[in-house]
């Protein structure tokens, strides 16, 4: 007789689851200059009777190296300069920022303080500032190797000097850059008459006095404005002591004057794509040059200038001079003129545009579409820790236009690792200027965690498995772990799970994370079989048969079925709590299937 025997099992499923502000007033301040070798001192002294007004900057300087700082009026102005010139904080890594324009009275000597040396960056954002009467110099007095003053207008301003100083709109001298600067309705005058000083003499200019060591592109100085030395004098700069300054995509309307007096430059090292109108006169020997009156061995590229404004175009050329070309100045006031400027831009991209406009007669440099006024959004303003710098995208629109990354702005941020508060500053380039702030929040980082995946089911008595939980990004903090059902399966606090009888269990791991990461919870849902019956046996008997097995650990009870039928087909079902049952009653001679 064949017999078969098997049990009854459940179905079980597997779940897994500075701004400066409100300064005190202040008068007019007069610098009085030291001279040393020659050269004016990189600071200028205040008077004593004069506050300096160290106490309400103090905060301000001690930020100064990261923070950004507003100016608004000039009484903001007074103060930033003379925290300059006073305290050797020179504003490195610092961006200060014009908010509007700024207006000085006009007629009071010395009414402004003048910035003394300068590290940081000055942008003007479009904004002007005038009336500056002074019998020093400009704005600046010397602007640093890596300083950068751009965006700002000087109107009806004069800077007048009888002594041996070297002056300039803009800045006396310069070894940094000074870009898309201009100067209108003012005058710039050196009368000192020393001359024994030979070529470290002084130097006066439209925009800079002593272009060192600097840089001047996309400058202009208008038709209005008055440049006059007793030695070296230029439109846009004076000379260049170092033989190292550079004068790229510039304009000069104004009249100059010098013993060595050039439309652009009394005495330059390179230039380039830059245009003379303004009338020269020179004012002892005759040296002049409607471009350049001295350039010794350098580089001048592409400068032009009106026929009407000198006789000559350079005095005493190195080698190197090429391509300095007379036109008259109808000729100038021409689209053609204009863009023959633009054409010899050539790559250079930070060279601005040339445009005719009804203003000028003349080209004039495209004026600067102002960043602030475009739409400026993130992507998120919420960012998670990553444990790495995070830089969420910036886009910005102009009108509907989109702008281009790189090309009209560039993105840097600050303070963007950490959990905080973080910054990303949008800065104007190519044809826009001015330079905006964002901020967004990064949060507490989600970790990635791993482990030892539970199968879906177990059997009774199979051996336990270790879950392995652990971080493949970020913390885990504190690892804690619990069963639903202790007597199906049990889970210790090193992660070992141990399989412990038939039923239904869902494990839960947690994770605590920790400052930076948050905390995670993993489930999976076990179902544990009953191990299968062993030692099956069918012993005959007449008219009965005794089925007997070993009972499994954990089984509450058993369905066997016998059957004429080898499908099992009618097949009688019958439950039992025993190990051992006895069938009576079976048909003689007639063949069981048993399971």
């Amino acid at each position: 007789m064949r017999t078969k025997l098997t049990k009854k099992i459940t179905t079980a499923i597997l779940v897994a689851g500075f701004a400066m502000s409100s300064f005190s007033g202040m008068a007019g301040i007069e610098n009085v200059y030291a001279e040393s070798a020659g050269r004016q001192s990189d600071k200028a002294y205040v008077n004593d009777s004069q506050s300096v007004l160290s106490d309400v900057l103090g905060e301000s300087k001690k930020n100064a190296s990261t923070s950004v700082i507003t100016i608004k009026d000039y009484i903001d102005w007074n103060s930033f300069a003379t925290q300059c010139s006073s305290s050797n904080n020179y504003y490195s890594g610092t961006t200060v920022k014009l908010t509007d324009d700024i207006s000085f009275d006009g007629v009071s000597l010395n009414n402004f303080e003048r910035v003394g040396r300068f590290d940081g960056t000055f942008d003007g954002c479009g904004h002007s500032i005038s009336g500056m009467i002074t019998s020093g110099g400009g704005l600046f007095n010397t602007v640093s190797n890596g300083a950068v003053i751009k965006n700002v207008t000087v109107i009806k301003s004069d800077f007048e000097c009888e002594s041996r100083c070297d002056i300039g709109a803009v800045a006396n001298n310069n070894s940094g850059l000074i870009n898309n600067c201009h100067v209108k309705s003012s005058k710039i005058i050196n009368s000192y008459s020393d001359d024994s000083y030979g070529r470290y003499s002084w130097y006066v200019g439209g925009i800079v006095g002593d272009n060192y060591e600097g840089t001047i592109k996309n400058c202009t100085v208008s038709s209005d404005v008055e440049i006059k030395s007793s030695y070296y004098a230029g439109g846009i700069s004076g000379g260049d002591n170092a033989n190292a300054g550079t004068i790229n995509n510039c304009a000069n309307m104004g009249s100059v004057t010098g013993k060595y007096a050039g439309g652009l430059a009394g005495r330059v090292r390179n230039i380039n794509n830059s245009y003379n109108i303004g009338k020269v006169t020179d004012s002892s020997t005759g040296k002049m040059g409607a471009a350049i009156a001295y350039s010794a061995n350098d580089v001048v590229f592409n400068c032009y200038y009106s026929v009407e404004s000198s006789e000559l175009s350079i005095i005493n050329a190195g080698s190197s001079t090429n391509r300095i070309e007379h036109f008259k100045a109808s000729e100038m006031q021409t689209d053609d003129f204009c863009s023959k400027l633009n054409s010899r831009r050539g790559t250079n991209k930070d060279w601005f545009e040339w445009e005719r406009t009804t203003s000028s007669a003349y080209p004039v440099i495209v004026k600067l579409k102002d960043l602030g006024k475009c739409n400026i959004s993130m992507n998120t303003t919420n960012v998670t820790y990553t444990g790495e710098e995070v830089t969420p995208a910036v886009t910005v629109t102009d009108g509907g236009k989109t702008l281009v990354k790189d090309t009209d702005y560039t993105v840097t941020y600050s303070n963007n690792k950490e959990i905080g508060t973080a910054k990303a500053i949008i800065e104007g380039t190519g044809m826009y200027m001015n330079s905006i702030e964002r901020t967004f929040q990064i949060v507490k980082g989600n970790p990635v965690i791993s482990w030892s995946q539970p199968k879906a089911s177990y059997v009774a008595g199979a051996n336990g498995f270790n879950l392995n939980v652990q971080a493949t990004k970020g913390e885990t903090g504190v690892i804690s772990y619990s069963s639903s059902n202790t007597k199906v399966v049990s889970v210790y606090s090193n992660g070992y799970v141990s399989i412990n009888g038939p039923g239904k269990a869902v494990i839960t791991v947690k994770t605590s994370g920790d400052e930076y990461w948050n905390g995670t919870i993993k489930k999976a849902t076990i179902l544990v079989k009953p191990a299968k019956p062993a030692n099956l046996k069918v012993r005959p008997g007449k008219r009965m048969m005794t089925i007997s097995w070993n009972k499994a650990s954990g089984v509450s009870g058993y369905e066997y079925q016998y059957s004429l039928k080898k499908n099992f087909a009618g097949a009688k079902k019958i439950n039992t709590k025993k190990g051992k049952v006895v069938v009576k009653k079976l048909k003689r001679g007639k063949k069981y299937y048993v399971r």
